[in-house]
């Protein structure tokens, strides 16, 4: 199980002078014929093997022009672990170091942007460890990518770090979306606290549309043990703020409770707890653990087999949802599940790092199914087995 590369070296490149690192280009097939000084072009295995006489372990890419030459200064070779590019996508390229990551892939329905690793949470658990950094070139980045997304388009996400650490730029990211993308959904990962602010929650509201989420991790009720998670005194308390503070602005919020050894403990109590005291919010997310970043160095002190909080998980659902909350289970298989919550499961994980097992070939829910992560170092349940009763498909309906 490998996650898919969205970055690496390039192979070998020839570019114009003009060309900056950290430049965003579109991808587009030959064929499209798209004008512009931000496109690159798939050039198809034919037209390669003509040019450089190469076998198919390559891709090409051809800034700008609609003619292909190879005395021409404007072409980029990678590896063929990038292959999956297609019409749509969008690449940055950092040239003098000869690397490149892709930022954006028109047929994924899991575009998340990377908008800093700063953050005021060290989280026990956390598959993106923050870094005390400037990367506002960063920000810069996505200012560069907004306008060349599509115009329609389904999703995009937000995540870091904590996105709010430098809130102007990012309010700004916000607008470029609002003038260029008409998105269904936005979704934005933050830990709430910067919220406490009420002018910070003001000023979102003055940017945000109706399609703009806020997923904030409240990971218990009482107040030590969620600070303890995240490794921060006062977190909760102002985080909680922040969540009053966004819903007096009308803002649309989700809950999301990561499922680990100390969640777990008190995962009923902390689901009653949501349900009386922030019944208002749009969404509840209960979500499996990813076994990478901080989670493999705490694995003693978070893992745990979903098989063993599988009662709790499932009566945690009913309290929420006998308060009306909308409740989704996130990043778990069916098989280590109640099959009272099968229909609330969702298909979670980002395609890139989504992957099952070979016993889940003969199981009649995959099609269905979350699976699993393919990153870090996968912790297998031992509740894992394939569906074999096709009736039990109708829970999914």
């Amino acid at each position: 199980m490998k996650p898919l590369t969205l970055s690496g070296n390039i192979v070998d490149f020839k570019v114009n002078k003009k060309y900056q690192d950290n430049d965003v280009f579109r991808v587009f097939d030959m064929q499209s014929k798209h004008g512009g000084n931000k496109n690159i072009y798939l050039i198809t295995t034919e037209e390669s093997e003509n040019l450089w006489g190469d076998d198919e372990n390559k891709v090409y890419l051809y800034i700008d022009g609609l003619y292909i030459n190879k005395k021409n200064k404007n072409f980029i070779v990678l590896p063929k672990s990038f292959s999956y590019l297609s019409s749509g996508d969008a690449i940055a390229f950092n040239f003098s170091k000869k690397n490149l990551r892709v930022l954006f892939r028109e047929n994924s329905r899991h575009n998340y942007f990377l908008v800093t690793e700063n953050c005021n949470h060290y989280c026990l658990m956390c598959s993106q460890p923050p870094k005390n950094l400037d990367d506002s070139w960063v920000l810069n980045r996505l200012k560069k990518l907004i306008p060349l997304l599509p115009c329609k388009t389904d999703f995009i996400g937000f995540t870091g770090g904590e996105p709010f650490t430098n809130v102007d730029s990012f309010l700004e990211i916000i607008s470029l979306c609002n003038a260029h993308v008409q998105a269904n959904h936005i979704h934005v990962l933050s830990n709430g606290r910067y919220f406490k602010d009420r002018l910070i929650a003001e000023k979102l509201s003055k940017v945000a549309n109706k399609n703009l989420t806020i997923g904030i991790p409240l990971y218990s009720s009482v107040d030590w043990i969620h600070d303890y998670v995240v490794q921060s005194k006062g977190a909760l308390n102002e985080t909680m703020m922040g969540i009053l503070h966004l819903k007096e602005y009308g803002l649309n919020i989700e809950i999301r409770v990561v499922l680990n050894k100390i969640t777990t403990e008190r995962l009923e109590e902390t689901a009653l707890w949501i349900s009386k005291n922030l019944p208002f919010v749009n969404h509840v997310a209960l979500m499996g653990l990813e076994n990478t970043g901080f989670a493999l160095a705490n694995d003693d002190v978070v893992w745990i087999d979903p098989v063993e909080y599988k009662k709790a998980l499932s009566n945690s659902v009913n309290i929420l949802q006998s308060v009306g909350l909308s409740v989704s289970i996130y990043n778990l298989p069916f098989c280590v599940l109640d099959q009272s919550v099968w229909n609330i499961s969702r298909q979670s994980i980002a395609d890139w790092k989504n992957a099952y097992l070979p016993q889940c070939e003969t199981c009649q829910a995959k099609p269905y199914c979350a699976g699993f992560f393919s990153s870090g170092r996968p912790k297998l349940s031992s509740g894992i087995t394939p569906v074999k009763d096709s009736k039990v498909l109708e829970l999914l309906k």
